[in-house]
């Protein structure tokens, strides 16, 4: 199984990059993580740690520009909350006094200025704050400190929380299926790896590997170019020995984790494409141990072989 996205590697690889998008909102639980990602963004801004004194400016100085995080993905789903405050001090000590009291449970990211016409002498500092598995992604905080027109120090506090649109409950693979066939190769070449299990334990365990998986986030993301000979890992679930492909899984032998939506696991059920998962890599390492075989000790040598390839001729376990 090939996806659309790897069907185009052979052309992309020309340009020299990908725009990859995704685009996936199952409503009612995406809901419900925006509106915890709204009261986590409050809660970050309220643990800004400001010197004595400091006083909420409603609204802000006028013309100040926001401080968006850093390495922040385009189209990610984000919820943004601000506050604004002024500060006795100088700018020098207001700056040193946020570097050194990092919010709690936060990690120091790095500082950063902007500039610009109009745009007074500034510092912000980036602090993040760990995931929530299933629930929220990107976790930030950017304090800013700036000295007003009038000499006066403002620091404004940027909350930035990414909600995880969680995969649909019907993108899985279906429970029961008797046999399981994996695969290591070249896209249109016999496979260098062939293994072959109905063994109902370790189906099941390989199935439920990929349908723990999340799916890739929304949003934009600049891939670096593929060739069009990247050997893949697929994962073809049977009804039995021989029988019909019910459901396809098919990761980069060469991925690490963590993937990202440039590697991700494709997965097709009956014949229509699911979401992309993340976490693709991890599930061959560990059907790796499950089925007692190596699925990415010759992938290195496949790339080099299928590099000269000028055609790119995908191979999909359906008919």
């Amino acid at each position: 199984m090939v996806s659309n996205r790897r069907r185009r590697l052979a052309t992309l690889a020309v340009s020299g990059a990908a725009l990859v998008f995704v685009v996936s909102a199952p409503a009612a639980t995406s809901r419900a993580n925006r509106r915890v990602a709204e009261r986590d963004a409050a809660v970050l801004v309220a643990r800004v740690r400001l010197p004595l004194g400091a006083t909420c400016i409603a609204g802000g100085p006028p013309g100040q520009p926001r401080q968006p995080m850093a390495a922040r993905p385009a189209g990610v789903r984000l919820v943004t909350r601000r506050s604004w405050w002024r500060v006795p001090g100088t700018f020098a000590a207001v700056v040193m006094y946020i570097r050194r009291h990092v919010p709690a449970g936060a990690n120091w990211e790095g500082p950063g200025i902007a500039s610009g016409l109009g745009i007074g002498p500034n510092e912000s500092v980036t602090f993040a704050w760990p995931a929530v598995p299933g629930v929220l992604g990107l976790r930030g905080l950017v304090a800013t400190v700036t000295e007003l027109p009038s000499g006066q120090i403002a620091v404004s506090a940027d909350a930035e929380v990414q909600w995880i649109i969680p995969r649909p409950a019907t993108e899985q693979i279906p429970a029961g299926l008797g046999a399981l066939d994996v695969t290591v190769g070249v896209p249109g070449a016999p496979p260098a790896v062939s293994v072959q299990t109905s063994d109902p334990r370790t189906v099941g365990r390989i199935r439920d590997l990929i349908d723990r998986l999340q799916i890739v986030q929304p949003g934009e993301t600049s891939c670096p170019a593929l060739t069009a000979g990247e050997p893949l890992v697929t994962f073809s679930f049977r009804e039995g020995p021989g029988g019909p492909v019910v459901a396809a899984a098919t990761e980069l032998a060469q991925a690490r984790e963590p993937t990202t939506a440039c590697d991700p696991l494709d997965l097709q059920v009956r014949g229509r494409w699911e979401d992309p998962l993340l976490g693709g890599a991890a599930v061959v390492r560990d059907a790796q141990r499950l089925l007692g075989v190596s699925l990415t000790a010759s992938a290195p040598d496949l790339g080099e072989k299928a590099s000269s390839q000028d055609a790119f001729s995908p191979r999909s376990p359906f008919p």
